[in-house]
């Protein structure tokens, strides 16, 4: 489905929902829509839905304990380019030039142990783990202890592939993989503080933030610049499915803000180094707590249905 497939497809929805009855939506989307089901990488009809969320922090614009972790902005070195593979969308990578060529940027590891002296940090957080998890979920609010808030938004990386620390748990013995979450990984970190930066930076990834003072939290917009909605908002990956397309996910799915338990529509807004082909689907739950909670522990089969408009379908 193409850009102008998409539009149409939005269009046709907004016309549905403003002169529908709610009781009579299920037959209004099927009677002008078809649904196109994903298969996942094997194939299959079902697909793994985990969930992501906006962190929200306690910082400071100063360092003084417990005030201790930086997040920083992009570093002056750091150079972006564009990836070309056929038959897929420009990827935007980031590194740094060395005899000429792009090579990944500093790991985690050695960001964390010498810093970016040439890189004044944008606040200072008062856990590793908030920092660490800021960066994995790739936005976040911070109240400052100054007063306000500050927002970050993902604007960079260090060029280096996700790697997840809940697998490396699994892997090691530590956390059964049927019972890896959030939670668990962070009782376990607050449980082994001698193992807390050994798996941290087993995930080499780095995100560098853009930050926007505010009288309030706000919610985060996703790849495509989009205001992200809790519960109707997912990343997937562009290479798989058109960007801005609306999707119905059909599973026993937890509740979010705004949005009941079970199936409904979402909207492909965004994008994540995690997410990956056809087969994996990340649902944004919204803010703070409650939304941490319902991220932690989604690990969810589901089903997956493209809506693409009748008159526009082959």
């Amino acid at each position: 489905m193409g850009r102008k497939q998409t539009l149409a497809a939005l269009k046709t929805l907004e016309e549905i929902f403003a002169h529908t009855p709610a009781a009579d939506l299920p037959a209004a989307i099927t009677k002008k829509f078809t649904l196109c089901q994903a298969r996942n990488s094997a194939g299959g009809p079902e697909i793994l839905v985990t969930g992501y969320y906006q962190p929200l922090l306690r910082g400071s614009l100063h360092r003084h304990p417990p005030y201790l972790y930086p997040v920083y902005g992009p570093p002056p070195d750091l150079v972006a380019a564009r990836r070309y593979h056929p038959g897929r969308p420009p990827e935007r990578v980031f590194g740094r030039l060395r005899q000429g060529r792009l090579v990944p940027y500093r790991s985690r590891a050695e960001i964390e142990s010498r810093g970016l002296p040439r890189t004044p940090p944008l606040v200072y957080l008062a856990d590793p783990v908030d920092a660490f998890f800021l960066h994995v979920q790739g936005s976040g609010v911070v109240q400052l202890a100054e007063g306000g808030f500050l927002l970050l938004r993902y604007a960079a990386d260090n060029g280096r592939p996700y790697r997840s620390i809940g697998r490396l748990l699994a892997d090691e013995g530590k956390i059964p993989l049927a019972e890896v979450s959030l939670d668990a990984i962070r009782h376990y970190l607050d449980e082994h503080l001698d193992e807390r930066a050994r798996i941290l930076q087993y995930n080499e990834r780095y995100i560098f933030f853009r930050a926007t003072p505010a009288a309030a939290p706000a919610p985060p917009a996703g790849s495509l610049g989009v205001p992200l909605v809790a519960g109707r908002s997912v990343a997937l990956d562009s290479a798989c499915f058109p960007e801005g397309a609306p999707l119905l996910l059909a599973g026993d799915l937890p509740a979010a803000e705004g949005s009941p338990a079970g199936p409904r529509l979402v909207f492909h807004h965004d994008s994540g180094a995690a997410i990956k082909g056809s087969g994996r689907l990340d649902l944004y739950t919204g803010s703070g707590p409650r939304a941490e909670e319902i991220a932690g522990r989604l690990k969810a089969p589901a089903r997956l249905y493209v809506l693409i408009p009748k008159e526009a379908a082959p």
